[in-house]
């Protein structure tokens, strides 16, 4: 289909979404057609294609030929960073052909519940919360975005949002679902899509830009080299927050600190969108990052990408290095393999599979601890009780029924359930965990201590920390030191401190979700 016959299917919405491009992109002409037909489908492009916009129009048609309704469409995207980047993509072209829009995520609740905007961005946690506290606002639902799920596929998150997806269809909507998901470069996307719905059309679409990559040993010899080829503005992407901010600390030696910024999720809310919108503004520094920074998140022009560190994938190292450059046809990796000869190996081994745009394939592993929290999510917001084959039923997907019943039985044991007269219910203690909001995020490091800087009474971020008076840890770029715990009202207040020698501390990072602690100890994994 040429874009003359396109322009015609969108006779209502084309001008607002992409009258300002001179053509529409590759997938973009590719998958406006079979969402157009109504089919569910799987979009598969480089970063930086157009990918929003060639699911969200098609999609915003067919709503507006159908008529608009509260809460049409449910667009779903892994982080608040890249909703915030969405919203301000999306919003001014959705409101110019009536449909309304709302976000809804821990830092922005939204949301009207009464008469609800046509259109919610928002995550799976806050999705899963929001069905417990309001379970018949989406009877005129009738799409449902994916967005980068290839980021939550195969974790504890995607898992979650599975089940999710299997109650909202069950129990909360009332018309036909049409499912789009949107996906970097993945090699099985069947499979992954259809692990949220059913019969997927695979879009695959555009062509992977030329990459470049050059290594070196330590960062001074990256910093020499963004300097000598006038890279003034790059992305550092770390594999961990302390990373992050080790490197923030020890780059001020070479690089001037107060054009160093520091990005990753126990920042504030405040602190990120700071960050975000000086590398918008600014024509030269360097931001560092964990994988908060991989998604599409609108930060101008990036001269280059550095990988401190080989990324723990093919597919990630493609979609950071997809960050930089993007005006041009070309993708440059500077990669820092810190003087050790087996990470040079491994970056080699991703430079030759992405210049040839292979990536891996991954063995589909289900997350059973999702289970546990599934069964706190349906019976917190089902005071009434569900029967054992309601649940059996939804959480099929994920544990085989002899699993099932252990973790029932266990939770029961721990006090969460009970069972009367063929029901399981809720107790008090897992009702009281809802009424606090502890139960719809399955993240392992939940972001319990508020950290306050005693000078300033400013909340600098959010961090899990066994917080000891006396102690050192780094935050936002900076060494702090812990001079008061408040442990009821969450909150550490802490003052800053020159450089030390101490380690930042952070406690581990698990890949299985935090509900691993409620599961039978023979189902476990290690580490809990």
């Amino acid at each position: 289909m040429n874009e003359a016959e396109i322009k015609k299917l969108l006779k209502r919405v084309y001008g607002a979404f992409f009258g300002s491009f001179g053509r529409l992109t590759p997938i973009q002409s590719a998958l406006i057609p079979p969402l157009m037909q109504g089919k569910n489908a799987v979009g598969v492009s480089p970063a930086a294609s157009g990918k929003t916009e060639a699911a969200l129009a098609p999609i915003a048609e067919r709503i507006l030929t159908i008529g608009r309704q509260p809460l049409s469409i449910l667009y779903v995207a892994p982080t608040r960073a890249l909703i915030n980047d969405i919203e301000k993509r999306i919003r001014e072209p959705l409101s110019s052909v009536g449909l309304s829009l709302s976000v809804r995520t821990g830092d922005r609740p939204e949301l009207r519940t009464i008469r609800p905007e046509n259109v919610l961005i928002t995550t799976p946690e806050s999705l899963d919360s929001l069905l417990c506290r309001y379970p018949r606002i989406w009877k005129d639902t009738r799409a449902v975005i994916l967005d980068e799920i290839h980021l939550l596929d195969n974790t504890y998150r995607g898992d979650q949002l599975r089940i999710v997806l299997r109650r909202f269809e069950k129990w909360h909507t009332e018309k036909a679902i049409q499912y789009c998901a949107l996906s970097a470069t993945i090699s099985q996307p069947a499979d992954m899509a259809g692990r949220y719905f059913e019969s997927p059309t695979v879009v695959r679409a555009g062509a992977m830009r030329e990459v470049f990559v050059h290594l070196f040993p330590d960062m001074e010899g990256v910093i020499q080299f963004l300097r000598q080829n006038k890279h003034h503005k790059a992305l550092i992407f770390c594999n961990s927050r302390k990373n992050v901010e080790e490197l923030a600390l020890s780059l001020k030696s070479f690089w001037p600190r107060d054009r160093i910024l520091v990005h990753h999720g126990s920042l504030s809310r405040k602190e990120r969108e700071s960050v975000e919108e000086a590398m918008r503004i600014w024509q030269w520094g360097l931001c560092i990052c964990t994988m908060t920074m991989e998604l599409g998140i609108d930060i101008g022009n990036i001269d280059a990408v550095v990988l401190y560190g080989p990324p723990p994938t093919p597919s990630a190292f493609i979609q950071r290095v997809g960050r930089g450059g993007r005006r041009g046809n070309e993708m440059l990796a500077i990669g820092c393999y810190r003087n050790d000869p087996d990470e040079r190996a491994q970056f080699e081994v991703y430079s030759r599979m992405a210049k040839k745009g292979v990536v891996e394939e991954i063995e589909y592993t289900a997350d059973i601890s999702v289970c546990v929290q599934q069964v706190f999510s349906l019976l917190y917001g089902r005071p009434g009780g569900l029967r054992w084959d309601d649940m059996r039923d939804i959480l099929s997907p994920l544990c085989e029924t002899d699993t099932f019943e252990a973790i029932l039985v266990h939770l029961a044991d721990l006090g969460f359930v009970e069972e009367s007269l063929g029901r399981y219910r809720a107790t008090t203690k897992l009702m009281d965990m809802g009424y606090r909001g502890f139960i719809h995020s399955n993240i392992s490091q939940t972001r319990d201590f508020r950290i306050m800087d005693a000078d300033t009474g400013r909340v600098i971020g959010e961090l899990f920390i066994e917080a000891a008076v006396g102690s050192h840890f780094l935050l936002s770029g900076r060494v702090w030191q812990v001079l008061q715990v408040k442990a009821k009202q969450k909150t550490v207040i802490v003052g800053h401190v020159g450089p030390l020698d101490s380690q930042a501390h952070f406690t581990q990072r698990y890949s299985c979700g935090a509900f691993s602690r409620y599961l039978p100890r023979e189902l476990r994994p290690t580490g809990f």
